[in-house]
């Protein structure tokens, strides 16, 4: 999973000349749960941001380029399920023709979370000895921001259990491709879960159509999520785990995980270590 797979940009020009004040305008362009509305009364446009989902927190930052306009307010926020939220005013600086463009990001968390150093992590499997594929800072995908995630070689259809408890934010399950070209990133089926202290953990390549949870639902440690597979940006079946909080200006920062394996903590089992559970 990439920063981008979790998250969504797209970007809008609009010019007007200095004519006549029409009557008040609203338009709103939506990638994913997040909606940027753009409310027009005469040359002043304010720009709302509008959060569509009912269980996942966003993440949103938005980034301006302006031709003589100029604009106050936020250029990130983070909102809860449903809330809308102004975020920036833009008025012409001087008669003429005027122009504003935006790109915005959204990605599913709160960017002032911080992970709690105590947690710790259960295997999220039941029963077997599976591999780790690719550790920390792995050669094939886990560098930049995934650079603390490990992928567990998995059958396809093996039950992926929930590391640690806490609250099913996102579930995607509609992709039925993949492979090892990066054309595929985005493409991959995942559960994202929320823990208290506000950290997400993305389970990621699933089964299509595999999910046992639901947005919303709060699951236990060993709670079953969904079927491991092979979709998206992937090698062959596994099961990418990875901790990631959102960063204020847009993408996640992955964070070490410690798990329990034979009665001890570990970080970033090595590739070609066996796990057991």
């Amino acid at each position: 999973m990439t920063a981008r797979a979790a998250a969504g940009a797209t970007m809008l020009w609009m010019a007007f000349c200095a004519l006549p004040a029409p009557a008040a305008q609203t338009s709103e362009t939506c990638y994913g749960p997040l909606c940027i509305r753009a409310e027009r009364q005469g040359d002043t446009t304010t720009l709302m941001a509008r959060n569509a989902t009912d269980a996942a927190p966003l993440s949103v930052a938005i980034a301006l380029r302006l031709e003589n306009m100029n604009a106050r307010g936020v250029d990130r926020a983070v909102l809860r399920p449903g809330e809308i939220r102004q975020l920036v005013i833009l008025t012409p600086d001087a008669p003429g023709e005027w122009r504003y463009h935006y790109d915005y990001e959204w990605i599913p968390g709160d960017y002032d979370a911080r992970p709690d150093p105590r947690a710790r992590y259960a295997l999220p499997f039941r029963q077997g000895a599976l591999p780790v594929l690719q550790s920390c800072n792995g050669w094939f995908s886990h560098r930049g921001e995934a650079n603390q995630a490990v992928d567990i070689g998995m059958p396809e259809g093996t039950p992926v259990r929930a590391a640690r408890a806490g609250r099913v934010i996102l579930v995607k399950m509609d992709s039925r491709v993949g492979g090892r070209s990066r054309k595929y990133l985005g493409q991959d089926n995942k559960v994202l879960v929320q823990h208290d202290d506000g950290s997400v953990a993305a389970y990621a390549h699933m089964l299509p159509a595999s999910a046992r949870v639901a947005p919303g639902a709060r699951v236990a440690v060993g709670d079953v999520l969904a079927l491991s597979g092979n979709t998206g940006f992937s090698a062959q079946p596994h099961l990418h785990f990875e901790l990631y909080t959102p960063l204020p200006g847009g993408g996640r920062k992955s964070w070490p995980v410690t798990w329990q394996i034979d009665g001890r903590d570990t970080v970033c089992p090595r590739r070609g270590t066996v796990l057991r559970n």
